[in-house]
């Protein structure tokens, strides 16, 4: 799946079949195999997203930030990888609560659940305590996998748990503060 990925990075651009008078056009073969094609390197993504997500916590319980001079283990990931600071912590979060999110995490490193999905999930439950996100996600991940939910469909429902566990707004403040 890697070398396909790097030949059709290659080809950016260069859509088959495009002519000037019908740029962007392709038949409709050749769309419904670029459809799968994109859905075939999501799940590879999210898979290495997984493996990401299951190293983590060893680089960060040895301290490995350290090494290379970071202060913590997010500021490390987005150096290293060239991203977001805003996306290395949404994979630091995911990496942290996976362990309290057995259903989560197992589907996740199966491939059966997305990165985005799985993140949602880490997100919403962050603030709760065990006994809460014990009963949060079997709740979450039932509507990430239903078939006409969407990934802010989840975070919604992730918001409403906790606005009814926490009406007073105490996670809330923390998860301002957090962020």
């Amino acid at each position: 799946m890697l070398a396909r990925a790097e030949r059709l990075a290659a080809a950016a651009g260069k859509v088959p079949g495009e002519t000037d008078t019908d740029a962007g056009a392709g038949t409709g073969a050749e769309v419904e195999v670029a459809m799968a094609e994109i859905v075939a390197l999501a799940r590879a993504i999210d898979l290495a997203e997984a493996a990401i997500a299951a190293r983590l916590p060893i680089a960060e319980a040895g301290k490995g930030h350290h090494l290379f001079g970071r202060r913590s283990i997010g500021a490390w990931l987005a150096a290293a990888t060239g991203s977001r600071t805003a996306r290395a912590g949404e994979r630091v979060t995911l990496a942290r609560q996976l362990p309290r999110l057995p259903r989560t995490a197992g589907l996740f490193a199966s491939g059966r659940l997305s990165y985005g999905y799985a993140a949602t999930i880490a997100s919403a439950t962050r603030h709760l305590d065990d006994a809460e996100t014990e009963l949060a996600e079997p709740i979450l991940v039932e509507l990430a996998q239903a078939s006409t939910s969407t990934v802010e469909d989840v975070a919604r429902a992730g918001q409403t748990i906790i606005e009814t566990i926490d009406p007073d707004g105490r996670l809330a403040r923390a998860a301002a503060k957090t962020e």
